[in-house]
């Protein structure tokens, strides 16, 4: 399971419309991460849905990525040429890329999604019909917790676990007080 983890971040990847990409995640900003192929008709069925949520969220910070499974080709860029307002968000491929995250993320079938928070850490992983906009709306609320390691280990254990638990970070590992303030630190800062 993915969700409570720091997502790889991950380059090479070529934009094919929208704003250009030059990493996944996107530093700083909640990011969806679709996967996608041409070939899959439920994949298609889903981009109006993330449409929606790129524009209801867009001003707030929401970028939405669809990364292609395939290579970059002339078909590719066709494909989604023609699904003008059905895509309205931006489009990457990335051969290398995609596999690479997909393999991380235990992708077994597309479409997929993941939804990362703006300290990175990945707060939803599963198919986009299914609990997506809950997640994005969370990841939006939840803003980085700007207290220093003092502040943090004057808070008891309680508190620091209700602020891994809010934003789906693991901590079941974690048996020291110091751990949970050094791991809010790494994943929630």
């Amino acid at each position: 399971m993915v969700v409570g983890k720091t997502c790889p971040k991950v380059a090479q990847i070529t934009t094919i419309k929208g704003d250009p990409v030059l990493q996944l995640p996107i530093p700083g900003q909640v990011t969806i991460i679709e996967f996608w192929a041409t070939w899959c008709g439920p994949c298609r069925a889903v981009f109006p849905h993330i449409s929606a949520l790129q524009q209801k969220y867009k001003t707030r910070g929401l970028v939405v990525v669809g990364l292609s499974m395939e290579p970059d080709s002339p078909q590719l860029r066709d494909f989604v040429q023609r699904q003008g307002d059905k895509m309205q968000y931006t489009v990457a491929c990335g051969e290398q890329a995609s596999q690479s995250l997909a393999s991380w993320a235990n992708v077994g079938g597309i479409p997929f999604a993941l939804v990362v928070d703006r300290q990175g850490t990945v707060v939803y992983a599963g198919h986009p019909a299914q609990g997506l906009d809950t997640a994005v709306e969370k990841a939006m609320a939840l803003q980085p917790i700007v207290a220093t390691q003092e502040e943090l280990s004057a808070m008891s254990s309680s508190e620091l676990k209700k602020i891994l638990s809010t934003r789906g970070v693991g901590f079941a590992d974690l048996l020291e007080k110091s751990e949970f303030v050094q791991r809010i630190l790494e994943r929630c800062t």
